[in-house]
C-alpha cells in the first residue's frame, strides 16, 4: 500500500475500534491515491484522510461519509456510482453479478507531481464494520 502519512497518533490517544475477535488501534491518518477506471477511463483519485490500522488488511470505504461531504450516490444492479456535484468519481460493480456487495477495482500508486498542490481533496476516511 502507498499510504502517505499525515500524522501519527500519540500511543495515549490511539482511537479504538472493535473487531469481532479484539480491540485494534488507529495508529495515524494520512492519504492514499487509488488508480481506477471511470468510464473506461483510467483516473487517479486522492483519498484524504484514511485512517491507518495495520491490522486491517481489507480497505472499506465508507459511502456514509461521502454522502456527508455532499456526494451523492445513483445506480443499479449493475454498478454503484458516487457523484461529486453532478461527476461520477468512482464507480463499484458487484464482486460477482448478482451479488450485493460492490467492489470498486483499484491499486494505489505513488506521489505523482501533479498531485502535489492538488486542490482536489475528498474527506474519506476506512469505517471498519466490525464495530
Amino acid at each position: 500500500m502507498h499510504f502517505i502519512p499525515a500524522s501519527k497518533q500519540d500511543r495515549n490517544h490511539r482511537i479504538p475500534v472493535k473487531t469481532t475477535v479484539h480491540t485494534i488501534y488507529v495508529e495515524g491518518h494520512g492519504t492514499v491515491l487509488l488508480k481506477h477506471y471511470l468510464n473506461k477511463t483510467l483516473v487517479t483519485t486522492r483519498v484524504y484522510p484514511v485512517l491507518y490500522i495495520p491490522q486491517v488488511t481489507t480497505w472499506l470505504l465508507s459511502m456514509g461519509d461521502f454522502l456527508q461531504q455532499g456526494m451523492s450516490v445513483m445506480g443499479n444492479k449493475h454498478h454503484v456510482t458516487l457523484l461529486h456535484k453532478i461527476q461520477p468519481f468512482i464507480q463499484c460493480k458487484p464482486i460477482v453479478p448478482g451479488h450485493t456487495l460492490y467492489w470498486l477495482e483499484a491499486s494505489t500508486t505513488n506521489i505523482e507531481v501533479q498531485f502535489l498542490h492538488s486542490p482536489t481533496i475528498y474527506k474519506v476516511d476506512y469505517d471498519l464494520m466490525h464495530r
